[in-house]
């Protein structure tokens, strides 16, 4: 069968998306202590629990991936005409779905805010324009996603990296400059990012007219067959989005109901630090999807199954790389960060980096399963998985509210069974080898983690919490596990071929 993996292009794109991502995470790093600072914990803790409402819809957004998923086997079929339909298609369900959700979000959205929010007494005021001014950029948000598709599918990464970074200082500068107004801070940061948003949106749909023919027709029509099959399954792919939501931002209102805004600062920071970690593998995830897509519609089973083996090795050495780092030296990261650490910060984001080093294991598989259009089974299996944390949680809160953390131990407990449904499905629905995961994939992260872990366990031990530890310990670790990769992480083809891509694209970027 023959060979169509790009590899020179995966590589060339996963540096231009880890550049992207080190802008960005050094742009979040400093934006998040300016953004507390300016709005106090109160309105910080506010801003992004009404976020979080925003987050419970915006799960529809998911259908990024599934559009993506679709333009990607047309281009790997080299259909054309078959892709501008799609997009057309796409565009038309994408502006109808913005209607849908304008209407529901104005009429369950301000009755949750009335009923059952705990707002600060004298913000109510303030919360009704954040969350009219969300729900703006979130529709708009929402008709872009067939541009961020086609984008990604055919993986203009540059483009890409550049709106994200250049999206990403306006935000940094939009928090800056609140020092300057005199107006409410609160709305006026929520009215700037709507700004920022609409601005990407018109970027995002000039690139593509200028770059994509299939993207230049301005009509609304809406194929059958092609929008039937294309809403199936991003109504599964949906479905993934709803349980993530609602164990994430889900939680965030939860903790809101039962504790206040102040708690809610202390699960967005933590989850500000589980995104930044999390990039690492969505960039890898970005950058090789839609080659595992289009080797699957050319036919070369065997190069998907060989660039999903490899991709699914990287992302778990990378975050756990920084996922080690970040549990053993997290109060001194937070401190030398917020100065002023909000409580259960520490916590609470423990127990989430390891829940997403759990997930990580398996989440490649899950594009395989996307590539060949047999997505179903597995959100239905693992949806279902999921989706219990926010009941379990509020029965928990309910009758013991004092446990702040019960909520994420039961997070951590489903992450579990969520990683082995994966496998399971994987392995009836694809034909995935268990022996050979076993072999090539977690026995190899095993060891890994293990040497890891050891090493800056024993670190730990012996040094008291300061900035030198800090130092110390992400030296060593990063030294350990590029070792450790090297003896144990990958076969030795694979090796060889991932060193010789990157020699190649770094010779060719320079």
């Amino acid at each position: 069968m023959k060979e169509v993996i790009d590899n020179k292009r995966i590589a060339r794109n996963t540096l231009l998306l880890y550049f992207r991502l080190f802008i960005m995470v050094v742009i979040q790093l400093y934006t998040v202590p300016v953004l507390l600072g300016q709005l106090g914990v109160e309105d910080y803790g506010l801003y992004n629990v009404i976020g979080s409402i925003m987050a419970l819809v915006a799960l529809v957004g998911f259908l990024t991936s599934g559009c993506q998923r679709f333009f990607s086997f047309a281009i790997g079929e080299n259909n054309q005409e078959k892709l501008k339909n799609l997009f057309i298609t796409t565009r038309t369900i994408n502006v109808i779905l913005t209607i849908v959700v304008l209407l529901f979000l104005e009429v369950v959205g301000i009755w949750f805010i009335n009923n059952e929010m705990k707002i600060p007494e004298g913000r109510y005021e303030a919360a009704i324009w954040v969350f009219e001014f969300s729900t703006i950029a979130f529709c708009i948000n929402l008709l872009s996603t067939p541009y961020k598709a086609l984008v990604i599918a055919h993986e203009k990464m540059d483009y890409y990296a550049c709106i994200s970074i250049g999206s990403s200082l306006f935000k940094l500068l939009a928090a800056i400059i609140l020092q300057f107004i005199s107006y409410d801070l609160l709305i006026f940061y929520a009215f700037t990012i709507l700004i920022i948003q609409v601005v990407e949106r018109l970027a995002d749909q000039y690139f593509c007219y200028i770059h994509f023919p299939e993207s230049r027709s301005a009509r609304l029509y809406l194929d059958r067959h092609e929008g039937a099959e294309l809403l199936i399954y991003s109504g599964y792919n949906i479905m993934g989005g709803i349980a993530l939501t609602l164990r994430s931002q889900g939680m965030n209102v939860l903790i809101n109901v039962f504790f206040g805004t102040i708690l809610n600062t202390a699960h967005a920071i933590s989850v500000q630090i589980n995104s930044v970690v999390s990039q690492l593998v969505g960039n890898l995830y970005q950058a090789s999807r839609p080659q595992i897509t289009k080797a699957f519609a050319c036919g070369d089973s065997d190069g998907m199954w060989r660039l999903v083996f490899r991709t699914s090795l990287l992302a778990y050495y990378l975050v756990m790389t920084m996922s080690v780092i970040a549990i053993f030296e997290l109060p001194t990261i937070l401190h030398l960060w917020l100065h002023k650490v909000p409580v259960y910060t520490v916590d609470i984001t423990r127990v989430v980096l390891i829940c997403l080093i759990l997930e990580t294991i398996t989440n490649q598989l899950i594009s395989v399963l996307q590539a060949m259009n047999k997505i179903k089974e597995c959100q239905l299996t693992s949806c279902v998985i999921l989706l219990l944390n926010l009941p379990l949680a509020y029965l928990v809160l309910k009758y013991n509210s004092s446990e702040v953390m019960y909520p994420y131990y039961i997070q951590l407990f489903l992450s579990v069974l969520y990683v082995t449904s994966i496998v399971i499905v994987t392995n009836r629905v694809a034909q995935l080898k268990i022996y050979d995961f076993f072999k090539k994939i977690l026995l190899r992260e095993i060891i890994i983690t293990l040497i890891t872990i050891g090493t800056v366990s024993c670190l730990s031990y012996f040094f008291n919490p300061s900035i030198c530890r800090l130092l110390l310990v992400m030296v060593c670790t990063i030294v350990v596990m590029l070792i450790s990769v090297l003896l144990f992480g990958f076969e030795k083809s694979d090796l060889c071929m991932i060193r010789l891509q990157m020699k190649k694209t770094l010779k060719n970027l320079i």
